[in-house]
C-alpha cells in the first residue's frame, strides 16, 4: 500500500513538472547584483536619468533628486501651490538644460515644469502644461540642440509632442481610436503601444498632425517598445515579448516570440542587453547580440527588490524603480 502511495506521488511530480512553463521560474545566475538602494517613502512609480542625476517620481509622496553616483538626496518635495502632491506617477528631467517636469493626478492633470538650477531647490516655472494631459502613461524628454528640451508623452488616445525653452510649445501629435501607453523613436518613426490593440508605426508628415504608417496585431496586451536597429521589441503583458523587423515601416514581419511567464511592463535595450520589468517578476535581463534569438541571462524578482514599475539601461547599468525605491543594478558577465 504503501509503495503505490509513492508511486502516485512520484508520477503527480512527473506531470505537474511536465506542465510547468518553461521559464517558471527563472532563478537566479549571479549576473545581477544590486548595488545600490535609494528608498523611498511612496511607490517610485517612476524615474529618470540625467548624467549623475536621478530623478524619481514617489506617487503619493511627491517627487525626490539623488545623485545617483555618490548616493546623496539632495531634495525631496511633496507639496505644490499650498496642495500635496498625491498622485505623482512620471517624471522626466534633464541636467543639462537644469529642467524638471512632473506629471500629478491629483487636482487637474498637468505637467508641472521645474527649474532644477539649484538641485536642491526646485522652483516651479509656470503656467503648468495642460492640454491632451490627463492619464499621462509615458512622459520623456530628450534634450534639444537649439534649446531646451523636446517633450513626448502618451495620454488617453493621444500621442503628444512639443518644446519647453522657458515656456512651453505644442508640437506634433496623433489622435488614436483606442487608448495608447508606451512608445519610442528613431530618426525616422515612431512606434507606440495600444494595449489591446497592438502597435502603431508613426512617421511625421510635415505638419502638426503624424502620418500612420502601419499597425501590427499582437497576441496580448502591448504596453511599451524598443527600436533595436531595424526591429522593435514590444513587451506583452501577458506573455513576455515580442520582435518585429521593421526594416519596411509599411510592413513589420514578427520574429520571435518569448512567453517569460511573468507580467511584463517595460522593455529597454542598450548594446546587446534587453531589460524587462516585471512586477512580481522584477528584472529580466537577455542577451539580444543575435537579436533573433535572444536568450535568458539572469533575474532578481520581487523577493530582493519590490513589486516592480519599471527598469531601463544605462551605460551598461539597470535602474529599476519598486514599490520599495530604485535599485541600482549592476549586470556582471
Amino acid at each position: 500500500m504503501k509503495m503505490k502511495n509513492i508511486f502516485l506521488v512520484l508520477l503527480i511530480v512527473v506531470i505537474l513538472s511536465s506542465c510547468a512553463k518553461p521559464n517558471e521560474p527563472v532563478g537566479t545566475n549571479g549576473i545581477l547584483a544590486i548595488e545600490k538602494e535609494f528608498i523611498t517613502g511612496g511607490y517610485a512609480r517612476d524615474f529618470a536619468v540625467s548624467d549623475e542625476i536621478l530623478f524619481i517620481a514617489e506617487d503619493q509622496q511627491g517627487f525626490s533628486i539623488y545623485n545617483h553616483i555618490s548616493g546623496t538626496q539632495l531634495c525631496h518635495r511633496d507639496t505644490f501651490q499650498n496642495r500635496y502632491l498625491e498622485n505623482t506617477t512620471r517624471i522626466a528631467g534633464s541636467r543639462y538644460e537644469n529642467l524638471a517636469f512632473i506629471f500629478d493626478t491629483d487636482g487637474t492633470d498637468t505637467i508641472i515644469p521645474f527649474d532644477v538650477s539649484d538641485l536642491q531647490n526646485p522652483i516651479p516655472i509656470l503656467p503648468a502644461i495642460s492640454g491632451r494631459t490627463e492619464n499621462i502613461e509615458q512622459l520623456f524628454l530628450k534634450d534639444n540642440p537649439a534649446g531646451g528640451v523636446d517633450l513626448y508623452w502618451t495620454s488617453n488616445n493621444n500621442f503628444k509632442t512639443g518644446n519647453f525653452d522657458d515656456h512651453w510649445e505644442a508640437g506634433d501629435y496623433y489622435i488614436f481610436p483606442k487608448d495608447v501607453s508606451g512608445f519610442d523613436f528613431n530618426d525616422e518613426i515612431y512606434a507606440v503601444t495600444a494595449q489591446q490593440y497592438g502597435v502603431y508605426i508613426l512617421e511625421e508628415s510635415g505638419g502638426a498632425v503624424m502620418t500612420l504608417v502601419s499597425s501590427i496585431e499582437t497576441s496580448g496586451e502591448a504596453l511599451d517598445v524598443k527600436i533595436v536597429d531595424n526591429y522593435i521589441i514590444v513587451a506583452i503583458r501577458e506573455g513576455g515579448f515580442t520582435i518585429y523587423d521593421i526594416s519596411d515601416p509599411a510592413a513589420p514581419v514578427h520574429v520571435y516570440t518569448k512567453n517569460t511567464s511573468e507580467l511584463i511592463y517595460t522593455v529597454d535595450a542598450e548594446n546587446e542587453y534587453l531589460v524587462l520589468s516585471s512586477h512580481a517578476g522584477g528584472v529580466i535581463l537577455y542577451d539580444i547580440s543575435e537579436i533573433a534569438e535572444p536568450k535568458l541571462l539572469d533575474s532578481i524578482d520581487d523577493s530582493e527588490i519590490g513589486y516592480t514599475f519599471k527598469a531601463e539601461i544605462h551605460y551598461g547599468q539597470i535602474f529599476a524603480s519598486t514599490r520599495t525605491g530604485v535599485y541600482i543594478i549592476s549586470i556582471n558577465e
